[in-house]
């Protein structure tokens, strides 16, 4: 039997009042009280099944709980947690990315539905200082991903290990291929020009650096990854590279001097 949760209420019947139960209806109900987008159908770990959003209002989703700790991690961890969550069997889902549309389209009805259930927001002000973005911990922060050895990232990343996503013109692109598209827009649409003086700001492994000195420029590139600063400008020196492009270990707050061009390409 599936439970339909309105804005009216829920019928009571014999179940166990357990926490995250009680959570998940509390924020279904006050969703209800905005336009939920496309419906979400949840089986929780005591075999009830509730809906949120309505049947037919746009493509269904559909999760089924088979632990708690699917409540425990996202509260701790957020999409993070829900992920773990996900890689341990708590949570399974017969399509992933119908998920993901629910929660992304109505993400400002969740962020209002769950405020005020929970009081985290001490809990969540003391974890972000313990990784706040200070010189000392951004250079922490760095080092706890990054250098994690540049033998792990060749296994996945493409030869020039690109961290961030990749262009597809066609769906039979090569990772390579979509990568170098990526950097040939990115160049293009910074308007990099031969003799541009130009800054690169969190420049991972070296790629575009490289990239816009083989076009002419002169690159002055930062980051804060002893591995990656290695990699960078050992590919720098192997290419012939290292009259155009400077790869210094320094957070972006201590650069000093004048650029034509400021490059920084976001991690999505």
């Amino acid at each position: 039997m599936i439970q339909e949760l309105t804005a009216a209420g829920i019928s009571e019947r014999p179940t166990p009042a357990h926490l995250f139960e009680r959570f998940a209806i509390h924020v279904g109900k006050r969703l209800l009280k905005g336009n939920v987008q496309g419906s979400l159908l949840v089986t929780l770990p005591s075999g009830r099944r509730v809906r949120v959003g309505r049947k037919g209002n746009g493509h269904e989703a559909e999760l089924k709980l088979n632990s708690f700790a699917l409540a425990r991690n996202a509260l701790r961890r957020g999409s993070i947690g829900f992920a773990e969550s996900y890689i341990d069997g708590d949570v399974e889902t017969p399509d992933l990315l119908a998920v993901f549309q629910f929660f992304m389209r109505n993400e400002e009805l969740f962020a209002n539905a769950g405020r005020g259930f929970f009081k985290v927001r001490g809990l969540d002000r003391i974890a972000h200082s313990l990784r706040r973005n200070s010189l000392s911990g951004s250079r922490r922060n760095i080092a706890e991903h990054y250098d994690l050895g540049n033998a792990f990232f060749e296994i996945w990343l493409d030869p020039d290990l690109n961290y961030s996503s990749a262009l597809y013109e066609h769906a039979e692109q090569p990772l390579e291929a979509a990568q170098k598209a990526k950097l040939d827009l990115v160049a293009r649409m910074a308007g990099i020009e031969k003799e541009d003086e130009v800054l690169e700001i969190g420049c991972g492994w070296g790629a575009m650096a490289r990239h816009m000195a083989g076009l002419g420029a002169d690159v002055t590139a930062i980051t804060l990854s002893q591995e990656q600063l290695a990699h960078a400008r050992a590919e720098a020196s192997r290419r012939g590279l290292t009259e155009r492009n400077r790869f210094l270990l320094q957070d972006y707050r201590k650069v000093t001097g004048q650029f034509d061009r400021i490059v920084s390409i976001e991690m999505i």
